[in-house]
């Protein structure tokens, strides 16, 4: 008896738990708040449609859909890359790798060389605790990395958003930056120097390409992979034309001629009116002598 008063509390706490759940957000979709931002779907959670293995046309059968994630299972499951190529772009997606996994995202990749990262600088992605790697998650290797952590275990997902522009490149872990950059800029070019990659003259060089996710023979997985092209937004910005004020001229040149005209409208009748009282004061003047006589008579 003592328990049926917890009966309701009890209850509602599963209720609520239900309700959770269900309202969880769903996978590989889009909000119209982001469709209305310009955001598209790099994946749609069924198949592997805009992507392909580097320099073929399709996806191996290494990689998997499972759970509504894009999954690197099996061996031979190579490097893909999307179909779409993009320069200016904001990019999100969330993973999960293995423990001690290693994997990386790269961008602005061309066909030009032998695997992708000889054109397309690479974000790395790895389990930062049982890694093998010294550059960690979210860094851009061998070039910026990051006093802060904002990895959870492997084996839970994770969000990676970075922001690529001419001006500005940010990298972001789970909503904390880690730092920002210009690619091609006296900086990065002293740090291409010191790296790897100063071998490869492609290097770095692009600016736009295709996305890419590498096999580096780890299980990972990617879900909600979301772009939003920055480029065009750009454009716009940048070949805009004011103008309000060539339009603004025409009423005020309008508004001048009417006011010309009514002025002279205006004018015009007390002209008149004056004219008229002095021919009337003329008038009278010259009949004034006939009057005289005609007084003296009567």
């Amino acid at each position: 008896m003592r328990c049926l008063h917890r009966l309701p509390t009890l209850l509602l706490g599963v209720f609520l738990s239900v309700a959770s759940a269900g309202a969880a957000e769903p996978l590989n979709t889009l909000t119209d708040s982001e469709k209305a931002d310009g955001w598209k779907l790099l994946f749609d959670g069924k198949t592997t449609k805009g992507w392909r293995n580097y320099k073929k046309d399709t996806v191996s059968d290494g990689w998997k859909i499972k759970n509504g994630a894009l999954t690197r299972e099996d061996k031979g499951a190579g490097d893909i890359i999307t179909a779409d190529q993009f320069g200016a772009f904001e990019l999100t997606l969330d993973y999960n790798i293995e423990p001690g996994g290693n994997s990386g995202l790269m961008y602005h990749v061309q066909e030009t060389g032998k695997t992708p990262w000889q054109t397309g600088p690479e974000i790395q992605i790895q389990d930062n605790k049982a890694g093998h790697d010294p550059q960690k998650a979210g860094w851009l290797y061998q070039f910026y990395s990051s006093d802060k952590d904002a990895t959870k275990p492997a084996g839970e997902w994770n969000t990676l958003r970075i922001v690529i522009t001419p001006e500005k490149c940010e990298h972001f872990m789970n909503g904390v930056k880690y730092f920002e950059y210009v690619k091609g800029s006296d900086d990065w070019n002293a740090r291409l120097e010191k790296s790897k990659f100063k071998a490869f003259p492609d290097f770095g060089k692009p600016t736009s390409g295709h996305i890419c996710l590498q096999d580096h023979n780890n299980l990972v997985s990617y879900r909600n992979i979301k772009i939003r092209d920055l480029s065009k937004a750009t454009k716009v910005s940048a070949t805009a034309k004011p103008q309000a004020k060539a339009t603004e001229k025409k009423p005020a040149a309008a508004t001048e001629s009417t006011t010309a005209t009514a002025t002279a409208e205006a004018e015009k009748p007390a002209v008149t009116t004056t004219q008229s009282t002095t021919g009337t004061r003329n008038v009278r003047r010259s009949f004034a002598p006939l009057r005289r006589i005609r007084s003296l008579l009567e």
